[in-house]
């Protein structure tokens, strides 16, 4: 099973997003989840639980594809159209990015626009787990959680120690 998720939204909005996110890939343990967004920012879930694969929204192809000015036979149009559903929170159900995913074959679109909805009734989180409801996802609302790699651990721990802070053999980072 494949799963691509268009997430436009910069960092806050990728933290608010984490719990909709952990609960498609817990919904789908075994889909391969791809993200097309800001690659600088969807680079911190590559690889992290979160994501097998990160598209960079700035890539022509990607442009051409969610513009509608892709040929079918384009490789990001063939990928998107084997994906068995495409989660857009780029624009909503009848928007342009939509409609165009449709017209490429894409079996299956979930149109919301979570970063663009203002609402005092609703946390910006919830905004997005309402969006997996079509799905048959359905969720409490959780804090966003972080999968460091070993290699982020590393890194962390020797920026620690270049700041001449005394590192542990307890776990250094804690992140729930």
């Amino acid at each position: 099973m494949n799963i691509l998720v268009i997430h436009p939204g910069s960092l806050g909005d990728i933290i608010l997003s984490l719990p909709a996110l952990h609960a498609l890939r817990q919904a789908y343990p075994r889909a391969r989840l791809e993200l097309i967004g800001r690659r600088s920012i969807l680079e911190l879930l590559n690889g992290r639980f979160y994501a097998d694969r990160i598209i960079s929204i700035d890539r022509g192809d990607v442009s051409s594809c969610l513009t509608g000015q892709a040929a079918l036979s384009d490789p990001l149009a063939c990928t998107l159209r084997d994906s068995n559903f495409v989660i857009n929170w780029l624009d909503g159900e009848k928007g342009e990015v939509s409609q165009n995913l449709r017209r490429i074959g894409v079996k299956r679109v979930i149109a919301s626009r979570p970063i663009s909805q203002k609402t005092d009734q609703k946390h910006r989180t919830e905004i997005f787990l309402e969006a997996l409801a079509s799905l048959g996802i359905s969720t409490p609302l959780n804090r966003p959680k972080l999968f460091p790699t070993m290699e982020d651990k590393r890194l962390g721990e020797e920026a620690l120690i270049r700041q001449g802070t005394k590192v542990s053999s307890r776990p250094i980072l804690v992140v729930a």
